[in-house]
Formats: C-alpha cells, structure tokens, sequence
C-alpha cells in the first residue's frame, strides 16, 4: 500500500441489506468489510480537521492516511454506519446539505443527531446549502452560498471544518482563468480543502487543496474492486468491461472475482508487511 498518497474515500447511504441497495448504497456487510480492510491493510483515518491542519500548520498526516467520507448526511449514517466505524475505531467524516436538514426530511440526519457527534471520531464539512452545483452559479452566488451554510450551521451550534465537497462533483472547468476566480471565490468564503470526484490517489504534498480527488465507493462493486481502487484509482477497464456482460460464462467469471476476494485481501495484508 503506497505511504505517499492521501486516499479519499466518497460513500453516501449505507443500508442493512442489498434489496435496500441503490446506485448511492453499500450494505453494513459491505462496510464492516472495508473498515477492516482498512485496519489490516495499516491505514491510518483522518478526520477534516488534521487535514486543515496539514494544510494550514503543515502539521504531518499520520502514515497511509485514509479520509473517510460520505455524502448529504443521510440518516442511515447516523443508525448505520457510526456504529459500524465505532467498533472499528474508524474516523468518518460527513458532509451536509443545510436545507436537507432545515426541512425536516427523515431520510436525513437531525440537526440534534449532528450535535449528539463526537467530534473526535467524526467531522462534518459542506456540501452547499441546498445541493446547487456550483459549476452552474457565479463567483458572488458561491460565495453567497457558503456563508449561508456557515450561519446555518452557527446558529444550529453544529460544528463545521472549512471544508466543502462539490455537490454532483462539478466545478468550473471552461478555463484556467475561471478556475482560478472560483478557487479564489470559495477561498474568500473560508474554504480550505474542496473535494471532486475524479477516482484518483492524492499525490502528496497536495497539488491543489481545492482538487482533492475521492475514490467513488458503491455496493455493486466487488471487494476486489474496493481493494484495487484503493491501491492503484480507477477501477480496471478490464473489470468494467467483464461486468458489462450479461451472459453466463463471463458472469460465472465475475462471480469468481468475488470469491477470491479474501485470498487477495489477505494477500495485500501481507505485502503491506513487507513495505
């Protein structure tokens, strides 16, 4: 497992069983069996704050650092996953959408769940105040937004790292220039790490704070394929185009990925070792 590289981790819901599952899902199985991979494998969870603090106080980042995150603040996070991370000694950090919240919804996280946290085991950052894509508003309109989630959470006493991620992953990419005046935008609103998707390894030290690339996590991936990502990014094109098919010799393959999925997580585990 490389040791140069921070490695975002981006779920969403997190369900009891697969007949629950959604395109935005993993199953509780499936995340206990992430959790410990990530424990066998020696890595290391974060949570916002150290990586504000790596950013701003070039404090270090523990070896083979692991940010855990997940998105919008469903309330299955709360029931689901925070015992799960819990029992594994996981630091998890979630970002929420205010109006989600505002609104009552009950597929959502309370604002009185989101005060009951321990903020040493998991962290909140922003995902807008109402899931706009910030590739679609001006410098200003951003701006405007985020000082908007910040009251919110003020005035809820929720406390909240300088940290947003990109609601749908979109940002202005037209030109350098217009990259440059929304990187200086979410800057003069007091963000200090922003998160895309992209499925790539961070390099370290960090290119760009507001370019932190996550690893896109979901329950119709193998365990292989969470293992792979988390070593090398992307997922193979090789596994993609063995999932594509539906007929039953290639799907017979498929499955077997499946089942040696422990021989190479066991496998990794030991070559980490020997690193």
């Amino acid at each position: 497992m490389r040791k140069d590289v921070l490695k975002v981790l981006m779920y969403h819901k997190v369900v009891a069983d697969r007949k629950h599952c959604d395109a935005l899902s993993v199953t509780t199985d499936q995340l206990r069996s992430h959790f410990e991979f990530l424990n066998q494998a020696g890595c290391n969870t974060i949570l916002l704050s150290d990586l504000v603090a790596y950013i701003d106080e070039k404090k270090q980042l523990p070896e083979n650092p692991v940010l855990v995150t997940f998105d919008d603040g469903y309330a299955d996070n709360f029931h689901n996953m925070l015992p799960i991370a819990k029992e594994a000694c996981i630091k998890t950090n979630i970002f929420i959408v205010p109006e989600f919240i505002r609104n009552n919804d009950r597929a959502f996280m309370s604002a009185e769940e989101l005060r009951t946290c321990d903020s040493n085991e998991i962290q909140f950052g922003l995902h807008s105040y109402a899931h706009a894509s910030y590739k679609n508003l001006s410098e200003a309109e951003v701006i405007t937004d985020l000082e908007k989630c910040f009251r919110w959470c003020a005035n809820e006493e929720i406390p909240v790292q300088p940290c947003l991620a990109y609601p749908y992953g979109s940002f202005p990419k037209e030109t350098d220039e217009r990259k440059a005046t929304f990187f200086n935008a979410l800057e003069d609103a007091g963000i200090r790490a922003a998160f895309r998707i992209g499925n790539r390894l961070n390099e370290l030290p960090l290119e760009n704070n507001l370019l932190i690339q996550r690893l896109d996590i979901r329950g119709n991936h193998l365990m292989t394929d969470f293992i792979m990502k988390l070593q090398h990014g992307r997922v193979s094109v090789l596994r993609k185009w063995i999932k594509s098919f539906s007929h039953e010799p290639i799907r017979a393959l498929h499955e077997s990925f499946e089942k040696v999925s422990l021989v190479l997580k066991e496998s990794v585990v030991k070559a980490q070792a020997h690193l």
